[in-house]
């Protein structure tokens, strides 16, 4: 099942709604992190899953985050470095650990 998403560099996370997860055959949740938007909102997850995913001429299997709202499907940070997609010159990926940033090299 084919699916159409939109790349956010600034999403940590690939995420689908309810709609698409059920679209593509609702695949089992297993428990997921809690996720926060950009605007500090809880975001409700209803857990996480593996799923067959093709881009770029590479296939993979890769964990997404189902959520419960269906907006548009976001292909995220965790995603864009598993198919090596470049980044903007200059850009730095750091983590944020008990309210540090920690820089990874």
């Amino acid at each position: 099942q084919e699916c159409e998403m939109l790349y956010d560099s600034g999403a940590a996370r690939t995420v689908i709604g309810r709609r698409m997860w059920e679209r593509i055959g609702a695949p089992k949740l297993q428990p997921s992190e809690s996720l926060v938007a950009y605007t500090g909102i809880p975001i409700k997850t209803l857990g996480r899953t593996k799923v067959s995913v093709t881009a770029w001429n590479q296939a993979k299997t890769l964990s997404l985050v189902v959520v419960d709202s269906d907006d548009t499907p976001l292909f995220g940070l965790d995603w864009a470095m598993k198919f090596r997609v470049p980044m903007p010159e200059g850009a730095r990926i750091c983590t944020i650990k008990n309210g540090e940033a920690e820089q990874k090299r």
